[in-house]
């Protein structure tokens, strides 16, 4: 008797021990979901703060997390793509108001967002979303979502790219038009992305320096009359893209 209830006690605590790691092991795979949702572009998202969000990345966001903006800021965020032959998705948000602006993660898939601040602004029209000022319908809080090329594509636009940069001893402005395109297709989904945030069709002109290392330097506007928010959401896209790496740096004016 003395034996098998020493046994039953021994079984118990094993039962125990067992479920303490299926708890464990169920939470952590929970997390996991929870923050393979969207990832916070920190260096293009300064005046930007997160709160409610339960991933141990910072830059990682988990369903309701709420993303404020200061007045006058953009926020950039990516979706974290389970593939990698999966297109994802960008998404830059801007805070045209004087006053903080929140959103939050309401959903895992597309469109991901709506506006805390407004709770009646939750529907998005062509991957775009509005928010008004009631009363006034002035647009305060602006939003847009776009697919990035796959990871697969711009692999192979690099790879194109880079053979052709070792190839000349001079500068890209002397480069062919194919080969200016090449280098275009890595900055033109961050300017069209602008363009859909702000609702226009404005063309524009970017000059900039590609360092040896394949970072940017020396970014700007090459012409005048050119809408502000939307120049300051095309420079900040352009600024931190990684491009491949260049055997000289490199100049590059190409329109948009």
């Amino acid at each position: 008797m003395f034996f098998n209830a020493k046994k039953l006690i021994n079984l118990r605590g094993c039962f125990f021990k067992l479920l303490f790691f299926a708890l464990i092991l169920l939470s952590t795979r929970g997390l996991a979901a929870e923050c393979g949702i969207l990832r916070l572009q920190t260096h293009r998202s300064l005046g930007t703060a997160i709160t409610h969000n339960k991933c141990p990345v910072a830059t990682d966001l988990s369903l309701a997390s709420v993303i404020e903006l200061q007045a006058g800021t953009r926020v950039w965020l990516e979706s974290v793509e389970k593939s990698q032959q999966a297109e994802g998705y960008q998404i830059v948000c801007l805070n045209k108001s004087a006053a903080v602006q929140k959103l939050k993660i309401v959903r895992a898939t597309t469109p991901w967002l709506a506006s805390l601040s407004l709770p009646d602004c939750s529907s998005w029209l062509a991957n775009r979303l509005a928010c008004k000022q009631p009363g006034n319908q002035n647009e305060v809080l602006l939003c847009a979502i776009s697919q990035k090329p796959s990871p697969v594509v711009m692999r192979a636009v690099q790879s194109k790219t880079s053979v052709t940069v070792r190839g000349f001893d001079d500068h890209l402005q002397r480069q062919s038009p194919p080969e200016q395109r090449k280098w275009a297709r890595f900055v033109s989904p961050g300017i069209n992305l602008c363009r859909r945030l702000l609702n226009t069709n404005q063309a524009i002109t970017l000059s900039w320096t590609i360092e040896t290392t394949g970072t940017v330097s020396h970014a700007s506007i090459v012409e005048s009359g050119i809408d502000r928010q939307f120049s300051a959401c095309a420079l900040e896209a352009l600024e931190h893209i990684d491009f491949p790496d260049v055997a000289h740096e490199t100049r590059l004016t190409v329109s948009f």
